[in-house]
């Protein structure tokens, strides 16, 4: 699966691999780089992320 974080200027960062866990409706997410990827980053500042996976978005 892949997630793009928000960027400044309003449009979303390049796609990123990551795993996913879905329990109920959440959805949980972990960097297959680490807590150190960009993305993780933009993601935990803005509390948002765009994820996609066979044509499904949330």
């Amino acid at each position: 699966m892949e997630i793009a974080s928000p960027r400044r200027d309003g449009g979303l960062s390049s796609p990123r691999a990551i795993w996913v866990v879905r329990v109920a409706d959440d959805i949980y997410v972990r960097s297959v780089n680490g807590p150190g990827s960009d993305w993780f980053h933009g993601t935990r500042a803005c509390r948002e992320g765009h994820v996609e996976a066979g044509g499904v978005c949330w």
